[in-house]
């Protein structure tokens, strides 16, 4: 259970072991044994070692690396290797074999004594290192050198060769000494060139106008070429071996002839002068120069003109010209007045007789030179059936019509077209079309003579159905204004008047609880609307159509057909009276015991007229026309019937009236039971109606034709008409006389079921 020994350190560097003193437990020391490791604090012994007298003593010493001019050492303290340089001027071998003599300095080999090595002018004589042989480095390029050749300047090394410089000699060879001439011999000597005559019997001098070339004085020399073409009026020369004679234009010359002066050279060298005019300014005498000298000879067979370009075939006699007959002017048409120009010989005309009837016919009139015609024909121009139902008249004797045509598979639309009072088509315009219908019946000339109003009627919708439609528009056919007319069921527009003032009104029909019932709407003639009259009169449960209107001695006057209810048969044809402010003042009914219908009103010299159709089965037709005149209290003067065939059963109807004096010229159709064709069909009576002055057929017995619509165009003696033709299923516009002739133009002709009747 004793306490652990104290530990004592050694002195290795002393070869001394620390021992302890058990008894005083102080540390000592004693002696290492003989053999025993020690450090002699020198880092470059090995292997130290204690002595028997405890004497440590270094071992082997650590070997450092030397080099032929270094000795290697140790550092004792570190124990590292270094160089110590050997003594100045030990021999050494410096590894180039073109040092001589090495020695050491300063620790480093050092060469000296080198071998020498011969070089030229554009080379440096190197010794190899490495070989120690001899080899040649170029100098560096552009050093001055010499070939030994004094005309080359400046000689320069290129790649170690010495390149001569440019020749600065005149010549090398006799060769460089040729001066292109046949007439020296050439050569060189000491880098200069000589030239010396030659006498050579040929040679050329390189001219090719020259001939006889030879060597005179070291000279090549010819004779110029002859090219004298014997020609005053040409300048002689010679270039590329030719001869060249140009023409002396306008150079003075004489060409022999007596009678020619001022003589001069032309531009093809040929002396000419300028003729001696003979001339007595007589076409009928045969001028000539003789000898220098005028002689004057009679001759008839001369051409002449007499100065007048309206005579022909002028002659000669006795030296003097005559006229011959007068030149003849006619174009064919009695509204010229034809004669010739006596300035140009040019036939010319003026207008004559404007106004006047011409050879056309009775109907045709002069208009500035051209025979015109008043009355004619003309067909629409379209793709599907159109008819033309309203016409009025422009200010400049032609007229304007309204309508519709069909559209495949989008029904009708309406259009407008206006002509000239010769029937020129001026414009046709399609108004506002769309994929349902819109049709136009009846037009109006406004306050405004440039404007117009039209009224029918358009699809509007499925609750409403067709809508009353009326148009304004200008001569040129600009759409103006629109109105609608929507009342309870399918309105439409029939028929429109102008009061000659500010207003307009305009009268049809619409659906009220199935039953047909008429209106007049009263409008501003520019277009603004103003009030309304539902014409209740006819009681309810009785459809009334509405197709006629007029206005005169302050009042509206509509006409149409209502529910037999008087006289029998289905309808009666009704006349209803109206103030301005659209009151119903008074309803007459007239009919027979059959149907009857109005269909056109007029108002004519204090009268009101009603055109249309009624049957009786006195008169063993189908159907005949109907002319009704009344006073203003509803008084018939004239309830007579018309048929256009007498006695036969054929249906007339009458659709239009216009004035003719203080009778009417009516419109409609006929059937032509002889050729099977529904024919227009114009009447024209008297006041009473007692006088017939026109009743015929219009149009073709090959086709059908329907007239709707007449107005006056240039007073009682013109009239403008709308209607329709199967020829083509056109459209047509009629300017008629008051005898329904139309005779200038096409005819017309053929109607479907009638849109709206």
């Amino acid at each position: 259970g004793g306490s652990q020994p104290r530990t004592c350190s050694d002195d290795v560097a002393k070869c001394k072991l620390g021992t302890c003193d058990e008894t005083t437990n102080k540390c000592g020391f004693k002696s290492a044994s003989n053999g025993a490791n020690c450090d002699d604090g020198n880092k470059c012994t090995q292997s130290d070692k204690c002595d028997a007298k405890g004497v440590c003593k270094g071992g082997s010493l650590k070997l450092c690396s030397s080099d032929q001019c270094n000795d290697g050492i140790c550092d004792s303290k570190t124990g590292s290797c270094g160089l110590a340089p050997k003594k100045a001027g030990t021999k050494c071998n410096d590894s180039n074999l073109c040092t001589q003599l090495d020695t050491c300095s300063k620790g480093k080999c050092i060469g000296s004594d080198t071998k020498s090595c011969a070089g030229d002018a554009c080379n440096n004589g190197v010794c190899q290192a490495k070989t120690g042989l001899c080899t040649k480095q170029p100098k560096k390029d552009g050093t001055a050198c010499t070939d030994g050749q004094s005309c080359t300047k400046p000689d320069l090394c290129k790649s170690g060769k010495c390149l001569p410089g440019p020749w600065t000699c005149q010549c090398q060879t006799s060769k460089d000494c040729d001066d292109k001439n046949q007439c020296t011999k050439d050569t060189c000597s000491i880098g200069k060139c000589f030239n010396l005559p030659s006498f050579a019997s040929s040679c050329s001098d390189g001219d090719s106008c020259t001939t006889g070339d030879s060597c005179k004085t070291g000279v090549c020399k010819g004779s110029p070429k002859n090219c004298d073409d014997k020609n005053a009026c040409t300048a002689d020369s010679c270039a590329k071996g030719i001869c060249q004679n140009k023409a002396l234009s306008g150079f003075k010359c004489s060409d022999g002839n007596a009678c020619t002066f001022n003589d001069k050279c032309s531009s093809l060298g040929k002396c000419a002068g300028t003729s001696v005019l003979c001339n007595d300014g007589k076409s009928c005498t045969d001028d000539k120069c003789v000898g220098g000298v005028c002689k004057y000879t009679n001759d008839n067979k001369n051409f002449c003109s007499d100065g007048n370009p309206c005579t022909l075939s002028d002659y000669c006699s006795s030296g003097k010209c005559y006229g011959g007959k007068s030149k003849a002017c006619s174009d064919s048409t009695k509204c010229t007045s034809n004669y010739c120009d006596a300035k140009t010989g040019l036939c010319a005309s003026s207008a004559a007789y404007n106004g006047s009837t011409c050879e056309n016919g009775a109907y045709s009139v002069c208009d500035n030179k051209s025979c015109k015609c008043r009355v004619w024909t003309a067909k629409t121009s379209n793709s599907g059936t159109t008819y033309l139902r309203g016409i009025a008249p422009t200010s400049d004797g032609g007229s304007i019509a309204v309508g519709y045509e069909s559209v495949s598979g989008n029904g009708y639309d309406s259009i407008m077209i206006r002509r000239d009072k010769y029937g020129v088509q001026k414009w046709k315009v399609y108004v506002k079309p769309t994929k349902n219908n819109e049709l136009l019946y009846k037009v109006t000339r406004l306050k405004n003579s440039n404007e117009f109003m039209a009224v029918g009627y358009r699809y509007y919708n499925s609750t409403y159905g067709n809508v009353g439609w009326v148009v304004r528009f200008d001569i040129n056919g600009k759409i103006l204004s629109e109105a609608t007319i929507l009342l309870y069921k399918n309105a439409q527009a029939h028929n429109i008047v102008w009061d000659g003032g500010s207003y307009v009104y305009v009268t049809g029909e619409y659906s009220l609880n199935g039953y047909s019932t008429p209106y007049v709407r009263k409008y501003e003639v520019t277009g603004k609307y103003l009030k309304q009259r539902v014409v209740t009169t006819f009681g309810s449960k009785k459809s009334s159509y509405s197709r006629g209107i007029t206005y005169g001695g302050g009042y509206v006057y509509i006409g149409g057909y209502t529910t037999a209810t008087k006289y029998g048969g289905s309808y009666d044809g009704f006349i209803t009276k109206l103030d301005t402010n659209l009151t119903e003042k008074a309803t007459y009914k007239y009919g027979s015991s059959g149907t009857d219908y109005f269909y056109g009103l007029i108002y004519n010299g204090g009268y009101i007229w009603a055109a249309g159709m009624r049957y009786l089965s006195s008169t063993k037709t189908s159907n005949d026309g109907w002319l009704v005149k009344i006073s203003s209290t509803g008084y018939a003067y004239v309830n007579k019937s018309f048929a256009r065939s007498a006695g036969k059963s054929e249906t007339d109807r009458l659709y239009s009236l216009a004035p003719y004096g203080s009778g009417v010229i009516a419109v409609g159709d006929s059937y032509d039971s002889v050729n099977k064709k529904i024919r227009g069909w114009v009447l024209r009576v008297s006041s009473s109606a007692t006088t017939t002055y026109t009743n015929l057929a219009f149009g073709s017995t090959s086709y059908t034709t329907l007239l709707y619509d007449v107005v006056s165009v240039s007073g009682s003696s013109y009239y403008g008409v709308a209607g329709y033709t199967s020829n083509s299923s056109e459209g047509t516009m009629t300017h008629m006389h008051n005898t329904g002739n139309d005779w200038c133009t096409i005819k017309i002709i053929k109607p479907p079921v009638l849109p709206g009747f």
